[in-house]
């Protein structure tokens, strides 16, 4: 019984002992990568963060702005990025010094979502309010660079706590890999929308939206407690797409009226609909045309 004992404590040993020490190796890559999410804590200076999700991430495109605009921006939007997570976020960036004066630019539909229906009863215009209590996961493997986010996932991943690799086990880590020797600031959707998913929007009887009030509010305050300089923009939709909204300006009344909100309104904008990869993400020209658009707005 004892040689047992001694033999699966052994194992646990062996594993733990592995685990810190391979753990130590990928956070060492991970820190040669040129990610966004590593290349923020190397900037200098900078005068905007977008901030948001899979829109956010094809509406600005990060290196025609610096690189043709002359703009220090950085976009740290990510693909299903949620609210609760672009909080921690802004919070941690709203402490370091080279963001205290960044204006933090976040594309408004992080905190929208939208269902399609397919059944005509249902397409009646209704104010919804509905939190979106997801948290992502993508920030896992680069939580050494951000307080707030490393108390996040503390308390929704204990068990990372005790095993680190699992910190590695998403798809942060492998774009982490994939983007060691090149930077990710043009990392957007490069296809054009067909004519056969038009057809699909078309088709639809109607897109109920959904406002999630709760974190919106959250980030209001962040911002207000910070003193940040905080802007919302909305970024387009497929016309096709956008035409079966039935209650979305009621969502946008609500945020620019009772919050007393600035919103740049983007989605009016008359677009060239080859500019879109999808229903609700432009392309990488329709992303340098947003860039532009976007920075019209601010002086310097």
């Amino acid at each position: 019984m004892k040689k047992f004992v001694r033999t699966i404590f052994m194992l646990f040993l062996a594993v733990f002992v592995l685990d810190h020490v391979a753990s130590i190796v990928l956070g060492e890559l991970i820190d040669r990568s040129n990610f966004r999410y590593v290349r923020v804590s190397k900037i200098q200076s900078n005068d905007y963060v977008i901030l948001g999700n899979s829109r956010g991430v094809n509406s600005v495109n990060e290196k025609y702005s610096k690189n043709t605009l002359d703009e220090k921006v950085i976009n740290l939007s990510h693909n299903g990025l949620t609210p609760k997570i672009i909080n921690a976020l802004l919070l941690d960036l709203g402490d370091n010094e080279v963001f205290k004066e960044s204006k933090f630019i976040i594309e408004l539909s992080s905190f929208i979502g939208w269902e399609e229906i397919d059944y005509p009863i249902q397409c009646i215009p209704n104010l919804i309010i509905k939190e979106n209590e997801e948290v992502s996961n993508i920030l896992l493997p680069f939580r050494k660079y951000f307080p707030t986010i490393n108390q996040t996932y503390q308390e929704i991943f204990p068990l990372n706590e005790f095993l680190y690799l699992l910190n590695y086990n998403n798809e942060g880590f492998l774009r982490s890999l994939y983007y060691l020797n090149s930077a990710d600031d043009e990392w957007i959707n490069k296809k054009t929308i067909d004519n056969s998913l038009v057809k699909y929007y078309s088709n639809l009887k109607c897109i109920q939206i959904s406002f999630d009030k709760d974190n919106f509010e959250r980030i209001l305050k962040s911002a207000s407690d910070k003193n940040l300089d905080l802007v919302f923009f909305m970024a387009p939709w497929h016309p096709a797409y956008k035409e079966k909204f039935i209650n979305y300006e009621m969502i946008m009344d609500l945020i620019t009226k009772e919050y007393h909100v600035d919103v740049i309104r983007m989605d009016n904008l008359t677009i060239d609909r080859t500019f879109f990869a999808d229903g609700i993400h432009t392309n990488i020209n329709g992303s340098k045309f947003l860039s532009e658009e976007l920075f019209k707005n601010f002086t310097k």
